[in-house]
């Protein structure tokens, strides 16, 4: 690993939980596992050199602590090569690592900053957040002598002082800043895009049932309509036919003259006896559909119910667990306390 990516990318922080020269303060995490991650961040890095960080940029104020972030260095199995880590909060450093931090105070990485041959990084030109009576060089203790928290500066043990670069953790705090920024921007970018395309599919299968309803709906109306038409050209031309004959049959017998009328009322009687149906069967097919929506609101509503007698049934479980819960870790405190 070069001296570059060294210093441009380890930033040895402690985790602000128990005595920081103690390496069983940390809890374990494999570092292989995470070696991905590492490699994106100095890729991210080599990109954002150029980029400052001005005064209050993403809630950082100068010569404060960052969020709790914690940048932890552990050793790799292959000598003493380090391996820098960053996580969130809890991360610490590998079972193996404890005798290997202790071994490793005074090794080849630390002690070569101290040599004439070796240049700082690049950049040193970046404007320090820090207070001008601390430049020059830091003193950082092996294994991880830093805390973080939002509200306290970093504090650094005086005990097995190592030196490094004035501007290290600055650059550190920027590249840090970038990253969150970029993620931030990321994350909100993926959401907006999973929800336009949740909103796009829902709105498509309302419109597509909406749709079916309505060619369904618009069906039944066209058949009536269809059926009441013919059936009533058929029942005109009928009339018109009678008509004609009795106009014809008028001029030549009186007394077929009255056998026609009464067919003739007969085909009106028939008329106005279909016109009853058709107004029937219409009035049955809305008392039909305004059953078929009384229907479907007593369904909804039951399944409300239901679904709410459900949820309050869960809530009562839940709150049973959580009072046996409490009850537990109430007997728990007490049988520690005594």
């Amino acid at each position: 690993m070069s001296e570059e990516r060294r210093w441009s990318v380890l930033v040895p922080l402690f985790k602000n939980i128990g005595d920081f020269q103690s390496c069983t303060s940390y809890r374990e995490i494999k570092p292989m596992s995470h070696t991905n991650k590492l490699w994106e961040r100095v890729i991210e890095h080599r990109l954002t050199r150029m980029t400052s960080v001005s005064k209050n940029q993403f809630g950082f104020v100068p010569e404060r602590s960052t969020m709790e972030a914690i940048f932890l260095v552990t050793m790799d199995i292959q000598g003493d090569i380090p391996w820098c880590m960053l996580f969130a909060d809890d991360v610490v450093l590998v079972a193996d690592s404890q005798m290997r931090v202790n071994r490793y105070k005074s090794r080849k990485w630390l002690s070569d900053v101290d040599s004439p041959d070796r240049s700082p990084p690049e950049n040193l030109d970046r404007k320090s957040h820090l207070k001008e009576g601390r430049r020059g060089k830091r003193r950082l203790p092996s294994p991880i002598p830093f805390a973080t928290s939002r509200t306290q500066e970093t504090i650094m043990s005086d005990k097995e002082p190592v030196q490094c670069p004035d501007d290290y953790l600055t650059r550190a705090f920027d590249q840090l800043l970038v990253v969150l920024g970029r993620f931030q921007t990321k994350i909100k970018s993926e959401t907006r895009n999973k929800s336009s395309q949740i909103l796009a599919g829902t709105g498509e299968i309302i419109r597509q049932h909406l749709e079916g309803v309505e060619v369904q709906m618009q069906d039944d109306v066209d058949k009536l309509v269809n059926a009441g038409k013919s059936k009533r050209k058929r029942l005109e031309s009928t009339f018109e036919e009678q008509q004609e004959l009795l106009r014809v049959l008028h001029e030549k017998f009186k007394e077929e003259v009255n056998q026609q009328l009464l067919g003739c009322k007969n085909s009106l009687e028939e008329f106005e006896a279909y016109h009853a149906e058709l107004k029937g069967v219409a009035d049955k097919q809305k008392a039909s559909h305004k059953k078929l929506l009384q229907h479907a609101e007593r369904t909804v509503a039951s399944q409300l119910n239901d679904a709410e007698i459900k949820i309050s049934e869960v809530q009562k479980r839940a709150r049973k667990k959580m009072n046996g819960l409490k009850h537990v870790l109430k007997e728990l405190i007490t049988e520690t306390a005594d």
